[in-house]
């Protein structure tokens, strides 16, 4: 009897945890909704749902010298710089349909996130290139260096603490009513 107990409060508190650890997508009434409640955007917790690699060419003199790791393929060299899903991240700069956020310290080191463009029926923060090299690349300008992004399926997205919406939820509330007595 003691073991199943035993058994039974772990399960629990697994349950638990994994829980308090939802993530959920970042959508554009989200951020108006706390945006209307005073809530600052650039105070949240985000993070990315998938893996990204940020690729760029480099010479051989920079191979020695660079941060990240250098791949020497086909006679060239490359810098490969991982962003694992789930990464946390804060949001250095709000725009109106944008948002900059930073999975590493360092001024430049920023990823563009924008509600995608009309004519997509999601509303969910989307990463999306930086517009300097045009609009339908998959470059972008990071540490004030040209990057090639590579990621599985569709863009990766914006995701914060399952909490953040709990919490936003609980402040509504409910009128019991009064009896007559």
């Amino acid at each position: 009897m003691k073991s199943c107990v035993s058994i039974l409060f772990v399960l629990l508190v697994i349950l638990f945890a994994v829980s308090c650890n939802r993530k959920v997508y970042f959508s554009n009434e989200m951020r108006t909704e706390l945006s209307n409640k005073n809530v600052d955007i650039t105070k949240l917790q985000f993070y990315i749902d998938k893996d990204v690699v940020l690729s760029r060419e480099i010479s051989s003199f920079d191979a020695k010298l660079t941060s990240g790791k250098v791949i020497f393929q086909n006679g060239r060299y490359f810098q490969n710089i991982f962003l694992r899903s789930f990464t946390k991240g804060i949001c250095t700069a709000v725009y109106q349909k944008r948002m900059y956020i930073s999975f590493e310290q360092g001024d430049n080191k920023n990823i563009v996130f924008s509600i995608p463009k009309l004519n997509n029926t999601s509303n969910i923060y989307t990463l999306t290139n930086d517009g300097v090299f045009g609009n339908n690349s998959n470059l972008i300008t990071y540490d004030g260096k040209q990057y090639q992004l590579s990621f599985k399926g569709n863009s990766p997205k914006l995701m914060i603490n399952g909490r953040v919406v709990e919490n936003r939820k609980n402040n509504d509330r409910i009128m019991k009513g009064l009896k007559v007595s």
